[in-house]
């Protein structure tokens, strides 16, 4: 058997979710699964040999309030430049929680050094395999992790969707979302360049087509 994979879940909650994680991952050696999600609800219908929960709003805020600093390893140079980038984008996308207010620069950069030093120490003692978010980096934090992933080389993915019947795909990197749809879309292109030749679709599809292109009101309409 191969050796466990330990995973970090992001927002996967719900029970809407619930099947699809468990399909997902069925038959597979989990050691590790923790996740992020906004409500303490029952663990994911993974097998895995231990389960971690941890709430989101408390990371939103930037706030490890539980954490014992002396146990973790402080910061050093090198990290700090290989993350510049991230750290940028962080500054910025945390303007979202200023509300009415604002948040002083002092206040970003604590919060970004302390998401920084935190994940970067639960990745490497955790032995993290996989990284799989719910939708694109947008919470600073989720962030954070998402560029460390990428910076250790683990494998992370994210679910990106068309606003469509099952119109959901897995996107390595959301700054170049949908890259591997380029060819597809060119070879389409091409085989029906004759305009009166019929495209295919399955069921699904061919409903959703007919009713966004035969109702005088959208479905997304309220009137």
């Amino acid at each position: 058997m191969s050796a466990p994979l330990n995973i970090i879940l992001k927002s996967f909650d719900g029970p809407r979710i619930r099947p699809m994680l468990k399909a997902a991952f069925a038959g597979r050696n989990i050691g590790t699964c923790i996740s992020i999600v906004n409500r303490n609800e029952p663990a994911p219908d993974i097998a895995a040999a231990r389960h971690v929960w941890m709430p989101a709003n408390p990371l939103r805020a930037g706030q490890y309030s539980n954490i014992d600093w002396n146990t973790i390893a402080p910061l050093n140079a090198e990290l700090i430049e290989k993350m510049a980038h991230c750290e940028t984008m962080f500054l910025a996308m945390i303007e979202r929680y200023a509300l009415n207010d604002d948040i002083p620069y002092a206040e970003r950069k604590r919060q970004y050094l302390a998401h920084l030093r935190y994940w970067d120490h639960l990745l490497r003692t955790e032995k993290i395999g996989l990284y799989l978010l719910n939708h694109s980096p947008h919470q600073c934090f989720d962030l954070v992790i998402y560029d460390l992933c990428k910076l250790r080389g683990i494998p992370t993915y994210l679910l990106d969707r068309c606003y469509n019947v099952d119109g959901v795909f897995l996107v390595k990197d959301f700054e170049k979302s949908a890259e591997q749809l380029l060819p597809v879309m060119e070879k389409l292109r091409v085989e029906y360049a004759d305009q009166n030749r019929q495209i295919p679709l399955s069921p699904s599809y061919e409903e959703f087509f007919t009713t966004q292109t035969t109702q005088m009101t959208p479905a997304w309409s309220p009137g």
